[in-house]
């Protein structure tokens, strides 16, 4: 069972993770405009650092090394049960999430026994060196890790529409936002891009906001159907505390008053009929009996005979008809052709050969040659 999040209450607010690992900077500008988004959404954001795992020897060769030295808390794989959905974000290695995540995701093994992560919300932003360098892939091939988790994956679609914008390079796609960092790292993320990441942000977050006050309300409908105290056992506490000192509650005198006055009412109806009856009702003597002369018994012998029932006539039928011998067997028709009823050709003919269908042209058909994108 997914553990509880740090708010309480129906109006409480979505508490989001931002966790992303950024060797150059390119994911962590992101990462800030995702935590923007989901702020102005009015959920509560929580960014933190995934550890890194190179030396420092090697991330200087790499010309790197901001990643030792991370702006954000480190997280914990305890982290994630405090949240109610994460947006996990990180370059992509030929496809697929870095080994810095990796080893990451390695260490929820416990969370996935317990399953703990299960019904939280998931989402994903990433970065490549170039426009096709595997954005949407490394979307893809991090979906199992969520799975395995039974945490439900929230893409962002077309609603924004910089991600079917044309008229420049970009790396944003409908899983999620992305930039394009050039080879040697030159190119920062856009304000088109940005701007994607704050939308996802703040996507991510209504949408969770939904998830997190529908569960209140069913924790809140459970708890009165369970007569545990919730809002109307308050309600009632605050309307005794507002009564005078000594005065009964309204529910103590309210019952035998109305108990009263129904039973006031019964019997000034009874006592109406009873009177009634007095003086209208006429009296009714009763007549002295009369002895009527009996029918006479009829003797079993002479009663009318009994109708026949089903089997007799059945009987009575089968013996006045003629037996099956001795009527002449009607010849049987001659049964039409098989092949007449399907519609096949007599012997010996030949059948005409329907016109093989006209190829398309434009080689691989798809769904989307008729538009000449693919």
């Amino acid at each position: 069972m997914a553990a509880p999040t740090t708010t309480t209450g129906a109006s409480a607010k979505p508490v989001i993770a931002v966790p992303f690992y950024s060797m150059y900077g390119h994911i962590a500008t992101l990462a800030e405009e995702v935590v923007k988004g989901v702020e102005a959404a009015g959920g509560i954001a929580k960014p933190y650092f995934i550890q890194e795992t190179l030396p420092e020897e090697v991330l200087t060769k790499m010309y790197a090394g901001s990643s030792l030295k991370p702006k954000y808390p480190l997280l914990e794989p305890q982290h994630l049960t405090e949240v109610d959905g994460f947006i996990f974000g990180f370059p992509t290695r030929y496809g697929r999430a870095p080994a810095q995540v990796s080893t990451f995701f390695d260490r929820t093994g416990g969370l996935w026994a317990s399953g703990a992560l299960s019904g939280k919300y998931a989402a994903t932003f990433t970065s490549s060196a170039g426009q096709h360098g595997g954005q949407e892939v490394t979307h893809m091939t991090t979906l199992p890790f969520f799975v395995h988790h039974g945490c439900i994956y929230v893409p962002i679609g077309y609603r924004e529409p910089y991600v079917s914008d044309v008229t420049e390079v970009h790396g944003t796609s409908p899983w999620g936002t992305s930039t394009v960092a050039n080879s040697d790292g030159s190119r920062v993320p856009t304000e088109g891009e940005k701007r994607v990441a704050r939308f996802q942000g703040e996507h991510f977050t209504k949408i969770v906001a939904q998830a997190v006050r529908g569960r209140h309300l069913l924790e809140a409908d459970a708890a009165n159907a369970a007569g545990a105290p919730g809002a109307e056992a308050v309600q009632s506490s605050q309307t005794a505390a507002a009564q005078p000192a000594g005065a009964a509650p309204a529910a103590e005198t309210a019952a035998p008053a109305a108990a009263a006055a129904a039973g006031a009412a019964a019997g000034a109806s009874g006592a109406a009929v009873t009177g009634a009856a007095r003086n209208e009702a006429p009296v009714v003597r009763e007549a002295p009996a009369v002895e009527t002369e009996k029918p006479p018994v009829v003797p079993v012998e002479s009663a009318a005979p009994a109708a026949p029932t089903t089997q007799d006539a059945k009987t009575l039928v089968a013996d006045a008809a003629p037996s099956a011998s001795a009527a002449p067997a009607a010849p049987a028709a001659p049964a039409a052709p098989a092949a007449a009823s399907h519609g096949a050709t007599a012997p010996g003919t030949t059948r005409p050969t329907a016109p093989l269908p006209e190829k398309k042209k434009g080689g691989l058909f798809s769904c989307c040659s008729a538009n000449s994108i693919d």
